[in-house]
């Protein structure tokens, strides 16, 4: 507890012998990360939504592929949202590597098929973004399991 927050401090990535109820630090940042995929999530999908024709002309993708994948990733935010204060954050983590490596993926995609100059440079970064924070979750994951021994 710091500075009046009620909330106990995180361990190291080893739970506490003495207190089980103190989250450790992988736990902290699994949480930390799903709130930020759902921030991210949010963002990315009301942007697509709100902006579906433009960024249809400059992608070369129908606006209304657009619409849908922003509303996919509005759903997905609420997911990532409830993951994080979920008893399990494991898996939730899980599965937004999997939506993340699933939508960079397909985003790195329509980079290499469609698109201008611009659309391509969006939909580049927006790949890589995705990628990048799937790489975080994974590295959090692995820190939660402990060392790997053969």
């Amino acid at each position: 507890m710091t500075d009046g927050d009620p909330r106990p401090e995180a361990t190291s990535d080893a739970r506490s012998a003495s207190d089980p109820a103190v989250p450790t630090q992988a736990e902290v940042d699994g949480r930390r990360l799903l709130s930020l995929d759902a921030a991210v999530a949010a963002s990315k999908g009301l942007l697509a939504m709100g902006a579906a024709g433009s960024i249809g002309r400059s992608t070369r993708v129908p606006a209304g592929f657009v619409r849908v994948a922003g509303a996919a990733w509005t759903v997905w935010a609420g997911a990532s949202a409830v993951g994080a204060v979920a008893e399990d954050w494991q898996s939730p983590l899980r599965r937004a590597v999997a939506v993340n490596v699933g939508s960079g993926a397909a985003l790195l995609g329509l980079v290499v098929a469609r698109g201008g100059r611009g659309g391509r440079f969006a939909l580049g970064l927006a790949s890589v973004q995705a990628g990048a924070l799937a790489l975080v979750q994974v590295r959090t994951l692995v820190r939660a399991q402990g060392p790997i021994v053969a």
